[in-house]
């Protein structure tokens, strides 16, 4: 199969990807033992690697940890059959690895070592049009430690 352009067609999980792309101002909230903190922030995901993936590059701020930028590489690989999402920011650095759950939701999990405990990171991403739910849950050796709860809604 092939593109408009000649080249071979983007596996239906890579084109999916499009629909994260455009400016998205972020508003939330995460909750810690300490209780919630808000968060907000404005992202900015536009094509990576000639329109393979998406490349994100947000200032966000959490309450009571200042405000830093974050980045994220996502892409679907055709070898594994899995989308990856790498993130890098001030907190963390972590490869999620997932699959599209239906036509509108990306679910993508991170499993690792944190201060010798295993951590697992489960991301949710619903996106309906110019609006994107994502819920992000973070466990330490099977204990709930952070739940994140954010809301996106596309710029104009």
């Amino acid at each position: 199969m092939t593109s408009a352009n000649g080249g071979p067609a983007k596996p239906e999980p890579a084109r999916k990807l499009e629909a994260l792309l455009g400016v998205w101002v972020v508003a939330g909230t995460m909750t810690t033992g300490d209780g919630p903190a808000r968060i907000s922030g404005r992202w900015q995901f536009s094509p990576a690697a000639g329109g393979s993936g998406v490349r994100t590059v947000g200032q966000t701020s959490i309450e009571g940890l200042g405000t830093f930028e974050e980045e994220e590489l996502i892409g679907f690989d055709p070898g594994d059959g899995a989308v990856h999402m790498f993130s890098l920011n001030k907190l963390a650095v972590r490869d999620h690895v997932g699959a599209w759950k239906d036509d509108r939701t990306l679910v993508v999990e991170y499993r690792g070592i944190q201060g010798g405990k295993h951590c697992r990171e489960r991301i949710t991403i619903a996106i309906d049009g110019d609006r994107m739910e994502a819920t992000v849950v973070e466990t330490l050796d099977g204990e709930v430690v952070v739940t994140t709860s954010l809301s996106l809604a596309r710029e104009r």
